[in-house]
């Protein structure tokens, strides 16, 4: 029995501190898988890659050693807009942790890539929007991600799906009148983001 944390090893029985490394001395707890992050370009600030679980977080430190955090996502997809723009040549680590875990993924580091030359096709919002919208709806180009900047200046996005519909969730007030940017990004193409198609919200 550990005279520090009253544990025996799982794996042998004998004191927690006497055969395990360090991955497994932590409580039976194991250190979350290390999420997989999508090819990064410069001069965007859309950072996105695939988690292990929905509902896991992810850590992503910016080369100014700021650090940012979203979730996983249903589908195990998960994204975040940095605050800054990244630079080619920039360094970025990221790491999960799993929900149930309590114990972070070992870093992966990033580095930004020269920009893309090629741009992604504009998406296909359904019109109208209304002032009353609980989403957005539309069509874009199977697992691309589709971002809308609303009013005030929030931005949500969601993924395509392999029927080529996507919808993202209103999360802000809708003033008549006022305008919603959307855009489509080719991640895993490593497209260029796509110019906005500009949506005036009805009444």
């Amino acid at each position: 029995m550990c005279r520090l944390f009253n544990l025996c090893c799982p794996r042998c029985c004998r004191p927690c501190c006497c055969c395990c490394s360090d991955d497994d001395r932590h409580f039976g707890q194991h250190k979350s898988p290390q999420p997989k992050v999508n090819p990064i370009h410069e001069m965007t600030d859309v950072i996105s890659g695939t988690g292990v679980y929905p509902g896991s977080k992810i850590f992503i430190t910016l080369p100014n050693g700021y650090t940012i955090t979203t979730h996983v996502q249903m589908g195990n997809g998960w994204y975040i807009n940095s605050p800054v723009i990244l630079l080619r040549g920039q360094v970025l680590t990221v790491s999960q942790l799993k929900l149930g875990e309590q114990i972070v993924s070992d870093p992966i580091k990033v580095i930004v890539l020269p920009q893309a030359n090629e741009q992604t096709m504009q998406p296909i919002v359904f019109e109208p929007v209304r002032t009353n919208a609980k989403r957005i709806d539309g069509m874009g180009i199977p697992d691309a991600l589709v971002q809308a900047r609303f009013p005030c200046g929030n931005i949500f996005g969601g993924w395509v799906d392999n029927e080529s519909k996507w919808h993202v969730l209103v999360m802000d007030e809708l003033p008549a009148g006022s305008i919603v940017k959307v855009t489509q990004y080719e991640i895993f193409k490593g497209k260029a983001e796509s110019e906005p198609v500009f949506v005036t919200v009805a009444k």
